[in-house]
């Protein structure tokens, strides 16, 4: 749906623009009530299932040459330290905001 959608931007078909918008909406509510519950009820599996989805998703985010054309495991060509920088980070990011979530 992308390229319809950017080429409904593009083209300015706002009735195109408006329903996707609305769906967009309602499918991001009802999927977050939807998580909500889940984590209530079953955080466990939940938490599991969403760090295998992440795990999963490392060989196309990744910067690996073929991404999903391919399933080699390859390191790049290009040097990767401005990746390992932004991986250390985000790692960082998340332990200081997991920190201040425990202080309050």
């Amino acid at each position: 749906m992308y390229d319809d959608v950017i080429d409904a931007i593009r083209d300015r078909e706002m009735d195109v623009v408006v329903v996707f918008g609305i769906g967009a909406v309602i499918g991001l509510a009802l999927f977050s009530s939807l998580l909500h519950w889940l984590l209530e009820h079953h955080h466990d599996v939940v938490m599991a299932a969403l760090v295998g989805l992440m795990a999963g998703s490392l060989r196309v985010l990744w910067p690996w040459p073929d991404g999903t054309e391919s399933a080699t495991l390859e390191m790049p060509a290009d040097p990767i330290v401005t990746t390992l920088l932004f991986a250390a980070a985000g790692a960082g990011a998340v332990l200081v905001l997991a920190r201040l979530a425990r202080s309050q």
